[in-house]
């Protein structure tokens, strides 16, 4: 267990000041803060898929969406995109594999909720070795002070959530946020594969939504606005079947395939 929890609490919000350590990228133990890892991509060249937003405004309700798809199907992008265009408060989280170290988690957290609100003054626990390994308890507080940072609507991003082994205690920590969200907050793990957090109370509740590579595939509709976006204006409704039949209704292959195909290099 790593022994950073000694400066855990310096990064996080206790005096609503900022504290100037941070603006510095200096962090547990003089460490370098990496702050791309709690800051959400900003895209250009978007195109909004207006029929999955609405299908995510229908979910407003739900606390845990799970978006799995293959790599280059669109998914970080699908979210960034929806919270610009929804103007949702947001913490967005890079998962890695250090974060298999609650304390690791916990403190980068900390950050995205300082970054997110400089000015709120709730406090989040103080994060102790004994405290790690009473994952339920921990959570459980630690999320209810941290949703009092945050302004309803919100999500709470995870991307990359497949980096985590299926055994990582943080699949519990992320169980036990969702059961104590309050209304208009949302958890939202990303991922290339079928996420192993631990839900079974949740699914039972029927308090998970699942968006799924048949719902992340491009349409050839949306294939030809999406070339069109690219300033490549294809020729026929058949063109654009076969062009996403050609990339599989990957998004990251479409763009690929443009650049390659239609585009001067």
């Amino acid at each position: 267990m790593s022994m950073w929890w000694r400066n855990i609490i310096d990064p996080v919000l206790v005096s609503g000041k900022t504290n100037p350590r941070i603006n510095k990228g200096i962090g547990m133990r003089g460490k370098k803060v990496i702050l791309t890892k709690v800051t959400r991509p900003r895209l250009q060249l978007t195109y909004p898929r207006t029929e999955l937003f609405d299908l995510l405004d229908e979910l407003s309700a739900t606390p845990l969406i799970m978006v799995n798809g293959l790599p280059g199907s669109g998914k970080t992008t699908l979210m960034s995109s929806y919270i610009e265009t929804r103007n949702t408060t947001c913490l967005w989280y890079q998962v890695d594999r250090d974060d298999q170290d609650l304390s690791t988690f916990f403190y980068y957290l900390g950050i995205a909720a300082l970054r997110s609100n400089p000015y709120n003054k709730a406090a989040l626990p103080r994060v102790s070795p004994e405290r790690v390994f009473k994952v339920a308890s921990l959570a459980k507080e630690y999320f209810q002070k941290l949703y009092q940072c945050l302004e309803a609507p919100f999500m709470i991003v995870l991307d990359q959530y497949h980096e985590l082994p299926a055994d990582a205690a943080l699949h519990d920590v992320i169980a036990e946020a969702c059961v104590v969200l309050p209304p208009g907050g949302r958890i939202v793990l990303i991922s290339n594969s079928d996420c192993q957090v631990n839900v079974p109370r949740l699914r039972t509740q029927r308090t998970v939504a699942t968006l799924g590579c048949e719902e992340l595939q491009l349409s050839p509709g949306e294939v030809k606005e999406i070339a069109a976006l690219h300033g490549v204006r294809l020729p026929s409704e058949q063109a654009a079947r076969q062009l996403q039949a050609k990339v599989d209704g990957r998004a990251a292959g479409l763009v690929h395939e443009l650049n390659r195909e239609f585009l001067p290099q």
